[in-house]
């Protein structure tokens, strides 16, 4: 953004000048007009993010203290170099013995109040036993019946209720398969009825052909009338027979599987009654069960629990007297002690960090995160090293940002880049300057970026003086660095005088240099 608001200044600029050089030619005038050129250079170029942060360890420890008890010596200074394990400090243990010493006796009384509590437990826990065996006993009563109601009720083995299935498959099997010699009979005379009406109709179609034809007489074909009727009145007979028989089998079907249903409702009734009388023997033996472990855990009432606590407590005090010796838990240097002789330890007490291993804890800009990664190489500078450069990476990117205090826009993301080869001269704490290094090329032709302009049809170009004429040469961008830009093209030359406003540029035209400073 800063670089397109500074070419928008560059190119008014140009306007006013060349307004200025069309005055002087609108007033006779014949002098070449000044354009400001600058050379164009080669060399190695760098594309790199700056940053700015603070030196500090990678691995730093604090020591705290869990024993509340005054230093009796402290055997390091800030800057002093320690190994693992090193003493630091001593703790004074006098009051803890004392304590230690009280603990062990109230120990002592308490394990004798439980002897004498426990002798009275015994007869307890023995009735609360006998209790528990009958309630087994009652269990195992109740769950023999619950096993005989639940397979009568799942299996369908109570003799009841197979007979009610027996008869009601042979029902079920009459009336949809219609097996059995009543119903066999009954459709055997709805067939015979169906044949008769069949020859009664065909009779009385003939005799009506004949009667019509004048070949019968009347008496003949009322003969064969009566006959139709007859075998129509039969017919109505057998199927009304056969109706009837199929009612009377699905009644005794309906009737067979009422007998089914209460059947099953008395089992499921038996059978959930069993479960009900299991359950509440289980939960007499429970009951019985629970009294004999309170019973067996009288002796652990007031006395137990005391002489617990007073061992919790008596191990803490142990412990805290296997620590009044405070040590370091890496090999470093000391950069804080915030213990004296005779004071209590409170929170951190002394830091100690690894010299050896430093990096950089820095901020990128938001905008910055589109070039720089994980793993990227960088350089590290600070003022008290000069131009001493340390080779480092990156090491860390924060997952989210951090904002300054009031700013919604200044959005920063806190980083870490280690530094590969760390000396004396690096201290914690320092102010250093790092640089990402994103590209790097060697004899390469660059120039500022305002230098570059932009032809009609979009393409990049720079500007020369070639004899004192303005020349156009194509060219296009590379990498870029703070100040300059990498271009390539055909025709590019070190020390190639380059006009610095390339809006004002005309090319073809005459012009003499001013060379910028």
């Amino acid at each position: 953004m800063k670089k397109k608001r500074k070419k928008t200044v560059i190119i008014l600029a140009g306007i006013l000048v060349t307004g200025a050089v069309a005055v002087v030619y609108a007033m006779g005038g014949k002098t070449e007009p000044f354009v400001n050129v600058d050379l164009v250079k080669r060399g190695r170029l760098v594309s790199a993010v700056n940053a700015s942060g603070m030196i500090q360890s990678v691995n730093e420890q604090f020591v705290y203290s869990s024993a509340n008890l005054p230093a009796k010596e402290v055997l390091v200074k800030p800057g002093d170099h320690v190994t693992t394990g090193q003493t630091l400090a001593v703790l004074d243990p006098q009051d803890l013995e004392t304590t230690k010493a009280k603990l062990e006796l109230s120990l002592a009384s308490s394990q004798e109040a439980i002897g004498e509590e426990s002798k009275g437990i015994q007869a307890s826990i023995a009735n609360a036993q006998n209790q528990a065996k009958t309630a087994e006993l009652q269990v195992s009563r109740a769950k023999l019946a619950y096993d005989k109601a639940k397979q009568e009720h799942d299996e369908g083995t109570n003799p009841e209720l197979e007979k009610a299935l027996y008869s009601y498959n042979q029902a079920k099997d009459s009336y949809e398969n219609e097996t059995g010699a009543d119903i066999t009979r009954a459709k055997a005379d709805i067939a015979t009825a169906e044949k008769a009406l069949a020859d009664r109709k065909k009779e009385l179609d003939t005799q009506t052909s004949l009667h019509e034809g004048g070949v019968s007489s009347l008496s003949q074909l009322e003969q064969a009338q009566s006959a139709y009727d007859a075998a129509i009145a039969q017919k109505e007979s057998a199927d009304a027979a056969y109706k009837a028989l199929r009612l009377s089998l699905k009644a005794t079907m309906d009737q067979t599987e009422l007998d089914i249903a209460r059947i099953k409702d008395s089992l499921s009734s038996s059978f959930k009654q069993a479960d009900m009388d299991l359950k509440t023997a289980k939960a007499s033996l429970d009951g019985a069960l629970t009294q004999v472990s309170q019973a067996q855990a009288k002796g652990t009432a007031v006395s137990e629990l005391n002489k617990e606590s007073q061992a919790v407590e008596l191990e803490s005090v142990q412990e805290k007297l296997s620590s009044t010796e405070l040590v370091s838990p890496i090999s470093g240097t000391v950069t804080k002690v915030d213990l004296k002789v005779g004071q209590v330890p409170s929170g951190v007490v002394f830091v100690i960090e690894d010299m050896n291993n430093l990096q950089v804890k820095l901020n990128f800009k938001e905008y910055d995160l589109k070039s720089v990664g994980v793993g990227l190489p960088a350089r590290v500078k600070t003022d008290a090293t000069g131009d001493k450069e340390y080779e480092g990476t990156i090491s860390y990117i924060a997952p989210t940002s951090r904002k300054d205090a009031g700013s919604t826009t200044n959005v920063e993301f806190e980083s870490l880049v280690s530094i590969d080869q760390p000396d004396d001269g690096l201290r914690i704490g320092m102010n250093a300057r790092v640089s990402v290094i994103l590209g790097e090329k060697d004899e390469t032709f660059y120039v500022p970026y305002d230098y570059i302009g932009t032809t009609a049809d979009g393409s990049s170009a720079i500007y020369v003086l070639d004899n004192g004429i303005v020349k156009e040469i194509l060219v296009q961008t590379g990498i870029e660095s703070d100040l300059y830009t990498e271009i390539t093209g055909e025709g590019l030359e070190e020390g190639l005088m380059v006009l610095t406003d390339p809006s004002s540029a005309i090319p073809g035209q005459a012009a003499t240099p001013s060379l910028s400073s």
